[in-house]
């Protein structure tokens, strides 16, 4: 099966709609972890939107509906929950559907449709590699397509965590069979190779040194757990949904 990665969101402008059977985004800092999380623990589905105020239209739907992100790693005003998905628990999230906008993340979910044309688009972090590579071999495989990591990446630059996460995944899939890797995933694969352990990788990075400072220490840590979770996100009618659901808005 044929795997490549883009490591920075607008690699995705040279794809071709359709080009892949399947695509998986990545976020693991937070955005893709929290989205696991909330579903892991009962959210209906999560929307992945744009903007604040895209997220803010949804407060009309009804008393169900939860609203989450930040910008610049910060919670928004007014939300209920920010991008920590330690925030996410049952409690907050159970029987809900959440609404989420966060500074990279949910942007790169639009990037994905864009070039998945039909194809499935999952979402992938750490905790899910093994339960999410399974899943991206099996939806491109019915596509008889290859598969396509997009690493939202941090303000458009690259970012060492998602790439590494990205590895990680790529990994996963190889213990499962053969592949033959793009360039995009080489490059992921060389630069895992390098690290001690996730919680060292995802530390070291620009955007993990910042969440630390800013009091997300716990937060990070809790992201570099790898493949604790059986929890696989798929974006069904906008809506990221655990596997094997429909749509989750409340119909």
């Amino acid at each position: 099966m044929y795997v490549d990665a883009v490591l920075v969101p607008a690699e995705t402008d040279g794809i071709e709609p359709g080009e892949f059977g399947a695509v998986a985004v990545i976020d693991v800092l937070r955005a893709t972890t929290t989205i696991v999380t909330a579903l892991e623990n009962g959210a209906r589905g999560v929307v992945p939107v744009g903007s604040p105020d895209d997220a803010r239209a949804w407060r009309a739907a009804g008393p169900d509906v939860v609203l989450g992100g930040e910008r610049g790693a910060r919670a928004l005003a007014g939300f209920d929950l920010g991008n920590s998905p330690l925030e996410y628990g049952p409690e907050r999230v159970a029987g809900k559907l959440v609404v989420m906008t966060t500074t990279n993340g949910t942007a790169a979910f639009e990037r994905a449709r864009s070039v998945a044309g039909g194809a499935a688009v999952i979402a992938a972090c750490l905790r899910n590699a093994q339960a999410a590579a399974q899943r991206l071999r099996q939806l491109a495989g019915a596509q008889g397509g290859g598969a396509l990591i997009v690493c939202a990446g941090t303000d458009g630059r690259f970012s060492a965590e998602d790439a590494y996460a990205a590895a990680v995944v790529l990994e996963a899939m190889a213990r499962e069979g053969p592949l033959e890797l793009g360039d995009g995933a080489q490059a992921a694969l060389r630069m895992a190779g390098t690290v001690a352990s996730p919680r060292a990788a995802l530390r070291a990075t620009r955007h993990g040194r910042k969440l630390v400072q800013l009091g997300f220490e716990t937060d990070v840590d809790f992201c570099a757990k790898v493949s604790v979770s059986d929890t696989v996100p798929t974006l069904v009618s906008g809506v990221l949904v655990r596997e094997g659901s429909g749509p989750a808005r409340g119909e």
